[in-house]
């Protein structure tokens, strides 16, 4: 048996316990600082997370969970457990310093630390409808345990040696995808969505480049698969924050491309300029 814990049961952390549950080898365990969630999966551990850290020593964590809580939740579980465990990093977006998830983990934890990223509408997950990631992380030839997790369920992992660059375009794909929702709120057609989307890829290409990554992660199914799932979906919380802007209507709350938004143009400062589709995105959010 794998001891999985899943930190964070909100949408995704729910879409993770449903897939992982799947394979009968996974004993899963999800936890969450809010008690009132409608549905946890095989285990709800209502203890701190340290304890519950303690009690089940897992063998892979999952971080499901909002970047800006990293930091925090990182530092708890190194107080109380520091044996060797994978980390596995989720989220898709960047602190207020404009870090990404696999920067916040690496000024803390020096262990086996993993990155999924890939199209992983959380409610197509949930619907057991099969779905397709990319898996990139420091643990040798133990990639092939945190691989052979998902082994028998309907989303299956493709290693890449991109680590980088594989942390970047999930959060870049967000601001994209909030671009995206604004042109279908404003009927901007077809052709015109299309000319978007091979100008948010270039641009992509050129800033993971910039940002120490590969050009080709961003044609990847990471980059480009990830913006086409989510870029056109009415359940990506992205699109769903551009298209009531399209409106002019307030959005019913933040998405996480909003704060992306803010770390890019504080990491990135003046640099926006070259990237022009990003720059007018950024700039109106």
């Amino acid at each position: 048996m794998r001891k999985v814990l899943i930190v964070g049961a909100g949408e995704l952390g729910r879409a993770l316990d449903f897939v992982l549950s799947q394979n009968s080898n996974n004993q899963i365990w999800i936890w969450d600082r809010k008690r009132d969630r409608s549905r946890l999966g095989s285990k709800g551990v209502w203890t701190p997370l340290d304890g519950t850290v303690t009690r089940f020593e897992p063998d892979f964590v999952f971080l499901a969970i909002p970047t800006q809580a990293i930091d925090e939740v990182v530092a708890t579980i190194l107080k109380v457990r520091r044996e060797q465990f994978c980390l596995v990093l989720l989220s898709k977006g960047l602190d207020r310093r404009g870090r990404t998830s696999l920067e916040i983990v690496q000024d803390r934890w020096l262990g086996p630390t993993a990155l999924i990223s890939g199209p992983m509408i959380a409610e197509e997950l949930n619907r057991g409808l099969e779905a397709k990631a990319l898996v990139a992380g420091n643990l040798g030839p133990e990639i092939v345990n945190l691989v052979s997790l998902f082994s028998d369920t309907n989303l299956s992992l493709s290693q890449t040696d991109d680590l980088i660059g594989l942390s970047w375009v999930g959060p870049l794909k967000n601001i994209y995808a909030i671009g995206l929702g604004i042109t279908a709120a404003q009927e901007k057609g077809r052709n015109y969505q299309g000319w978007f989307v091979a100008q948010a890829v270039k641009e992509m290409a050129q800033l993971v480049k910039f940002l120490g990554g590969k050009r080709k992660t961003a044609y990847s199914l990471a980059g480009l698969g990830d913006l086409i799932a989510t870029g056109f979906s009415p359940d990506s919380s992205n699109w769903q924050f551009g298209f009531a802007l399209g409106k002019g209507e307030k959005p019913d709350r933040i998405c996480e491309g909003v704060m992306v938004a803010s770390g890019l143009k504080t990491r990135l400062e003046d640099k926006l300029a070259n990237w022009p589709l990003l720059r007018e995105i950024v700039n109106m959010l």
